[in-house]
């Protein structure tokens, strides 16, 4: 009996970390999408998420800025279609992003389309 309610608490416990380290994209705009231009600066290919940063000419200002784009995890990634070396540094590409709801310089990355046509989705 002891064995068995150990055997039942180990079961629960090991789902009940997963669940608890996953996380929303609460902190990104859910309906608005953004396109934006730019050079790669670095894609870091990593579980749990891969991240892009892209350097971005503002508009307003003509300042370059470095954008942080979250990706999905490099398992899923690779279901779509990417590689490790989907992305290098100096790919001049156009991202379309969920931006952040606070207006800084960062998104949820959903489509990276380069000028040749090739589109990697992330959606």
């Amino acid at each position: 009996m002891v064995f068995r309610n150990i055997s039942i608490l180990a079961v629960a416990l090991g789902f009940s970390s997963t669940a608890s380290a996953h996380h929303t994209h609460a902190h990104y705009e859910p309906e608005a999408n953004r396109v934006l231009e730019g050079t790669v600066k670095d894609f870091d290919w990593r579980n749990p998420h891969s991240w892009v940063t892209l350097t971005v000419i503002n508009a307003e200002t003509g300042v370059a800025e470095d954008w942080l784009l979250e990706a999905r995890a490099p398992v899923a990634l690779i279901r779509r279609g990417w590689t490790q070396e989907s992305l290098q540094p100096g790919d001049q590409v156009a991202v379309t992003v969920r931006p952040l709801k606070s207006g800084g310089a960062g998104g949820l990355l959903r489509e990276v389309a380069f000028p040749d046509g090739t589109i990697l989705l992330d959606d």
